[in-house]
């Protein structure tokens, strides 16, 4: 019958296990202090960070093509091939995949337009309810990514203000862009429903045709920003 054979305690092991135990413990205020810096600072980003939210949809596509009467299929129902079906099922998802789609879409919902309220340190992006809403002229210049400050004022008033000393901005009549380098700092009050008529920006703010409660957005500093709609139809796509 075989006896276990007790191993020898490593004392060495033992002593520096002691010895890291002992530092920890002579140190515990810089550790208690740093893990409570940690904790303090995740939660405050938390609080501040914007949520992000994670999105899915189903979309069902005819294979004939027979939903639309772009593209139909020229056989009949009993006689389609494979290799038709399969043509018009990679030409359906193409045309929603399709850049003239996809910026017609960004334009109907205002995609190109980012809202923006601000209370103490923390933004917040908005979309559809918000005390006023921006059309843009398209036919005329337009300042990019740049944010422009709103405050709303009695009397349906508000002030419009943007700062940048370097900014990109549309030329329509070639439909391209030039990049600008020079001190804007405007600022200015107008009515609801006024044109807004600027070398390097242009469109009309207005009061939106939905109810908003005011004191949902009481100390709240509004802004918004233009986007390229090249670059937000690129996003997306």
């Amino acid at each position: 019958m075989k006896k276990n054979k007790v191993r020898p305690m490593n004392t060495q092991q033992e002593v520096n296990l002691k010895e890291l135990l002992q530092r920890v413990y002579n140190n515990k205020w810089p550790f208690i202090s740093s893990i409570c810096s940690f904790v303090v600072i995740a939660l405050i980003y938390i609080l501040l960070a914007n949520p992000k939210y994670e999105v899915s949809t189903s979309i069902l596509i005819d294979p004939l093509g027979k939903s639309r009467d772009l593209g139909e299929s020229k056989y009949i129902e009993g006689e389609v091939s494979l290799i038709e079906m399969e043509k018009n099922l990679y030409n359906e998802i193409g045309i929603i995949k399709s850049f003239s789609l996809i910026s017609q879409t960004v334009k109907d919902l205002g995609l190109d337009i980012s809202y923006f309220g601000r209370r103490w340190l923390k933004a917040k992006e908005h979309y559809k309810y918000i005390p006023f809403e921006v059309n843009l002229v398209r036919t005329e210049p337009q300042l990019f990514n740049i944010p422009f400050e709103i405050q709303i004022l009695a009397n349906d008033r508000y002030r419009l203000s943007i700062e940048a000393n370097k900014f990109e901005v549309s030329n329509p009549s070639t439909d391209s862009s030039r990049e600008v380098r020079i001190d804007l700092d405007f600022s200015r009050i107008y009515k609801f429903g006024e044109k807004v008529e600027h070398n390097y920006f242009n469109f009309i703010i207005k009061k939106p045709k939905y109810k908003v409660d005011p004191d949902e957005f009481k100390d709240v500093d509004f802004s918004f920003i233009v986007r390229k709609l090249d670059d937000v139809v690129d996003d997306y796509m």
